[in-house]
């Protein structure tokens, strides 16, 4: 919402983001690098299992030639990650001698657990090439719960990561909309000073309903011009982001004597 707050230049401006766009690349790079290398590892090591799991969780039974040749499995947060290593050297559960299957198994689910895991080898005697574990299936549909959940997590966040690898973040995004526009003064509301920047209340038409944030340097001090955490913001007079601005004034390009006009014209406390 435009205001006459504060006198500003009648001149196209530019705009000095106090936090470079490359930081916020740096992160979206490595969001998607890491979590965008976890969907694969889900797609890979994870869904195989339950896909395989699905079709003989109901008639799998214990397998008296199958053998567990390694097998590890790590608990943190309630999240439980196995990696298993089955073989077996019978055809199905009848204890046969025949070719000789391996396979290798990657469990995640949630489980409060203390001590070891006690696991039996187990498959279905109609495919015998597919060996599976009692502890796969009786936890069958926790292991695919927690699945969908950590695959949209891993999604979600790495799509957040490509979105921050291209804009650059609000910063650099506001900048090629502002830059060289002639720019007009603006209140926003402060909602706090985060040790990640300055959360501030939307704008109308704004899509971020709940507020922005706004990273700064640890030094900056937002250029107060109001009760009510009222602050100082900047917009384009054609219409644009409302970016917020410092205490000095130092995030636009303004002369000596341009910045001492707006500090004079900035309203005096009562008293």
């Amino acid at each position: 919402m435009p205001s006459p707050i504060v006198e500003l230049p009648n001149r196209p401006l530019r705009l000095r983001p106090p936090v470079g766009g490359w930081r916020t690349r740096l992160l979206g790079l490595v969001c998607v690098l890491l979590f965008g290398g976890g969907c694969v590892w889900l797609g890979v090591s994870v869904a195989p299992g339950l896909v395989g799991d699905y079709a003989v969780r109901g008639t799998a039974l214990p397998l008296t030639t199958g053998r567990i040749s390694d097998g590890r499995c790590h608990s943190k947060l309630f999240l439980v990650s196995c990696d298993i290593t089955l073989s077996s050297t019978g055809p199905g559960n009848t204890g046969k001698a025949g070719a000789r299957v391996t396979q290798d198994v990657h469990y995640l689910f949630a489980d409060i657990h203390f001590g070891d895991y006690t696991v039996a080898v187990m498959s279905d005697p109609a495919r015998p090439g597919w060996l599976t574990t009692d502890i796969g299936i009786d936890r069958y549909w926790n292991r695919a719960v927690t699945f969908v959940l950590m695959a949209a997590f891993s999604v979600a966040m790495a799509v957040f990561g490509l979105i921050q690898l291209v804009s650059g973040g609000p910063w650099a995004t506001a900048a090629r909309r502002l830059d060289g526009q002639v720019l007009v003064p603006a209140v926003l509301r402060l909602r706090g000073v985060l040790r990640q920047g300055w959360a501030v209340d939307a704008q109308p038409g704004e899509r971020f309903r709940n507020g922005r944030l706004w990273p700064v340097g640890r030094q900056a001090e937002p250029l107060v011009v109001g009760p009510g955490n009222a602050i100082l913001g900047v917009t384009a007079r054609s219409g644009g982001p409302v970016v917020p601005m410092d205490a000095g004034l130092t995030w636009l390009d303004l002369t000596e004597e341009e910045r001492r006009r707006a500090f004079a014209s900035l309203p005096r406390p009562p008293g």
